[in-house]
């Protein structure tokens, strides 16, 4: 099911990314504060643009995955607005009744092949889920700029922002001895992120996952998960993401969080 798809985008002379790091900054969200900032950009995108139910009163997505979820949030730098975010859920050892969003769809029952999360490793594997990039992205990064400025060119913001968040999540699950990461996405999506070198592969067969979507994989363990265009910016995300990690928050911490966001 993995057809050959083109590389293109950072591999025929106009990389997509960049001049990215002069305008956008990863944030590793290690703080409640900074979650409710992702959580708000989700309520931004899931309920108010997509009308999806949301799960908090408060402006605020929130659900049972956040408890063992790491965040991540993309800054503009100019603006010091955060404007992106995506979440790296890991279902930590011993606590069997936590499992990844994509198991809540009956997946299971999908496989291509004799594959089962359940026979890999708990605490090894996590799931890249809650991509929320608001649709007037763009318009929030012009009004900030002013109608002085060069035009933001969208079609190049969105792909720009999507494939750093993937690689971020890739990254974080990298930096904390993850083995295998998984994602539901929609067909589209994905021949999207595989031109521009991110090698996903399909596991599943397409199924309704609040749209139509497959799930996919990377074996961390392996070589090949990236296209050499793009080691080096992945190189560089890892490394900030590093530099802001302290200690990889315990259960006991997730859920005193998730205590305190309930009674927010």
């Amino acid at each position: 099911m993995n057809e050959s798809i083109p590389l293109s985008g950072v591999l025929n002379g106009s990389p997509v990314l960049e001049g990215f790091q002069d305008c956008f900054s990863v944030v590793y969200a290690d703080s409640l504060a900074l979650k409710r900032e992702a959580y708000q950009l989700r309520h931004q995108v899931y309920a108010q643009e997509l009308a999806m139910e949301s799960s908090h009163k408060h402006g605020m997505d929130i659900d049972a995955f956040d408890r063992y979820s790491q965040h991540i949030l993309l800054k503009h730098r100019q603006s010091d607005r955060f404007v992106a975010c995506i979440r790296l859920v890991i279902p930590e050892p011993g606590r069997n009744q936590n499992k990844l969003p994509i198991e809540q769809f009956g997946v299971n029952d999908e496989w291509l092949s004799s594959f089962k999360i359940e026979d890999l490793t708990r605490g090894a594997y996590g799931e890249i889920s809650r991509l929320a990039i608001p649709t007037r992205i763009d318009r929030m990064i012009q009004d900030y700029l002013g109608s002085g400025q060069p035009k933001v060119d969208s079609a190049r913001l969105f792909p720009q922002i999507t494939i750093a968040l993937y690689l971020s999540a890739i990254g974080l699950a990298n930096i904390l001895l993850q083995e295998h990461v998984f994602c539901a996405l929609p067909p589209m999506l994905y021949k999207k992120l595989r031109a521009h070198g991110v090698m996903f592969q399909q596991i599943s067969h397409t199924v309704e996952m609040q749209g139509t979507k497959a799930v996919y994989h990377l074996d961390l363990t392996k070589p090949n998960i990236l296209a050499k265009p793009l080691f080096s910016f992945y190189d560089q995300i890892r490394a900030d993401l590093s530099s802001q990690l302290q200690l990889y928050p315990t259960v006991e911490e997730a859920e005193e969080t998730v205590v305190a966001q309930q009674r927010a």
